[in-house]
């Protein structure tokens, strides 16, 4: 089948988007013109198979985002005028709720203005009505979702660590860019603390890099574990970590204390590869906004150089840096 070929295709080349997905090609018609309807499903199943595919039909925009609270769907195609709502208030409804979702705008307004609008609030096609046959619409859908599957990929490549999994020093500076300007619209406090594995280089060099790279993942896991869901936790890079710690209170330096406290406790159980225990622990520096800094490259400084005074001290301990 058709759709199987293109579910195979995008296994090969975004592994990570077919494991979040099913076996089925899952299409969310959003129509309420009941003979489009039924003519586009029909040139669907002539064009893709029934075996593979999967379409749901929903005439109304509320419908629509109730439908997609629930089971997963590879790819949207909607026209742009309905029941309760017209015009390109659909698309930007839909991405806003769904913002990794394709979607096919398949319509009767024929203009290139209006195709160029929707694209730029978020559809990947737009599609005619009568201009075109089958083929059309289902390579459309193809490409739209090999597109977005495209772009996910680029994302976490730019985003995220290849190792860990974990955000990387990129994303982890717009986070706290964006809580320091939070902070300073609400004053209030926020928290960088800064972490260095103790005498890790001894790992890649006694075990080998594979081993190095397990007990990154390890270690990451471990302080995720132990951090709070809003905390956000990211490699900066090498055997570094930096975590943005989501407390706002006014006994700041009290609460970071637990929580990096918490942390050093997860380096007390050895690590286990292939049948060696490794022991190591951690250095940790903390650094609170705005006595140890007002931007983003002040808060990591202070921290890192916290951190060093502790590993200085002999490591598997944690140091503040001035809080003024």
């Amino acid at each position: 089948m058709m759709a199987n070929s293109l579910r195979s295709e995008i296994a090969n080349l975004y592994p990570d988007w077919v494991a979040m997905n099913h076996s089925t090609l899952k299409i969310l018609h959003v129509e309420d013109d009941a003979t489009d309807a039924m003519l586009t499903h029909e040139v669907l199943r002539n064009e893709l198979g029934t075996h593979q595919l999967d379409v749901v039909h929903v005439d109304s925009l509320k419908s629509a985002l109730e439908e997609l609270r629930g089971v997963g769907f590879d790819a949207v195609l909607l026209d742009l005028n309905l029941r309760d709502i017209s015009g390109l208030d659909n698309v930007k409804a839909i991405k806003e709720q769904n913002p990794d979702l394709p979607v096919v705008v398949l319509t009767g307004v024929d203009s290139d203005i209006t195709a160029l609008e929707a694209i730029e609030s978020g559809a990947q096609e737009y599609l005619v009505k009568g201009h075109g046959d089958g083929r059309v619409i289902r390579l459309a859908i193809y490409s739209s979702i090999r597109r977005k599957a495209h772009e996910r990929k680029l994302y976490r490549e730019a985003n995220y660590d290849d190792v860990t999994g974990l955000p990387n020093r990129r994303m982890f500076q717009n986070y706290v860019e964006r809580a320091l300007q939070r902070a300073k619209r609400w004053k209030r406090n926020e928290t960088i603390a800064f972490i260095d594995l103790d005498h890790f280089k001894r790992v890649n060099d006694t075990l080998g890099h594979e081993a190095g790279n397990a007990m990154l993942r390890e270690a990451a896991l471990r302080m995720k574990n132990t951090l709070r869901e809003t905390d956000i936790i990211a490699r900066y890079g090498g055997d570094e970590f930096v975590i943005l710690l989501d407390d706002h209170s006014p006994d700041v330096k009290s609460v970071a204390g637990q929580v990096v406290t918490k942390l050093l406790y997860v380096f007390n159980e050895p690590f286990q590869y292939q049948g060696h225990a490794v022991e190591f622990s951690a250095s940790i520096g903390v650094a609170v906004y705005p006595f140890a800094g007002r931007t983003y490259a002040s808060l990591i400084k202070s921290a890192d150089v916290a951190m060093y005074q502790a590993k200085k001290a002999g490591g598997h301990q944690f140091r503040f840096a001035a809080l003024g």
